[in-house]
């Protein structure tokens, strides 16, 4: 999810994170007809309309601008690109980059929704999200990524022998290691300077910078991080756990009212939701 108030995220942090709406977007519908609607769940969308009860959850601040108007039914849109704000994207770089990652959906392109929405309706309007048939979609172990243990064993780093989280990892990354910028290149660039190297030599004499990107890549492994690809019956399997989670391919936005509606209409009664 997009992360605004940090204790929600993970203990022991406290600064206030926020980070952009994926920009510009590619809408091939507004203010669809409801006929029109299940049409298309029950054909490109068909495998997250057979786990309806279950869809995946987005909270959407600026919804008006990116997908229609407060009255909009759904939409049918596609991820643009995303960026933190007031944050460093260390984690997306690496993430996008890593070779750990190749088939996984990049998460500078993807939309991050959650799967309870409860949690969702803190960042905006709700919307239910259905991926495209064959979607592949990323899975956090926990509700937020932010919550993801970073470990990186080669370096005597004290935030990891606190097992703490990735908010403190782009904390080092920022205020110890300085790293201005977080494009993948730049990240490159900056390890290899002569004050890097120096830096990195403080945490483990015998470490040598030149792997130090390729270090994190395997800190944000799936077999560290605890990363999940899985499919839509797989995710939608998950609930009631809450897990973050993010997808690249097109979708069907549909408004939390929309949603019980069609709940409504399939299932005879919304009482228990």
């Amino acid at each position: 999810m997009v992360p605004r108030v940090a204790e929600e995220f993970c203990v022991k942090c406290s600064e206030i994170i926020i980070e952009a709406e994926i920009t510009p977007m590619s809408v091939s519908a507004i203010d669809m007809q409801m006929e029109q609607l299940i049409k298309l769940l029950k054909t490109k969308y068909s495998q997250a309309f057979a786990q309806f009860k279950t869809p995946l959850w987005r909270g959407w601040s600026s919804y008006r601008s990116e997908v229609g108007t407060s009255t909009t039914i759904a939409v049918e849109i596609t991820p643009g690109t995303r960026k933190s704000e007031n944050t460093s994207n260390y984690y997306t770089e690496i993430l996008d980059h890593s070779p750990y990652m190749k088939g996984w959906p990049k998460r500078s392109e993807s939309f991050i929704c959650s799967t309870e929405r409860d949690y969702a309706k803190d960042f905006g309007k709700l919307f239910a999200m259905f991926p495209a048939n064959g979607t592949k979609i990323g899975v956090c172990p926990g509700f937020d990524i932010w919550t993801t243990k970073i470990r990186l064993p080669d370096l005597d780093v004290e935030f990891i022998k606190e097992d703490q989280c990735l908010l403190d990892f782009n904390r080092w990354m920022h205020q110890s290691l300085y790293f201005a910028d977080d494009d993948m290149a730049r990240m490159i660039k900056h390890a290899a300077t002569p004050g890097f190297q120096k830096r990195i030599h403080d945490y483990n004499m015998n470490f040598d910078a030149k792997d130090f990107i390729p270090m994190l890549f395997k800190a944000f492994s799936p077999a560290r991080t605890e990363f999940k690809l899985m499919n839509i019956a797989q995710v939608a399997a998950l609930a009631p756990t809450k897990h973050e989670v993010w997808f690249s391919s097109k979708c069907l936005a549909m408004s939390e009212k929309t949603w019980l509606t069609l709940y409504n209409k399939l299932y005879g009664s919304t009482e228990h939701l």
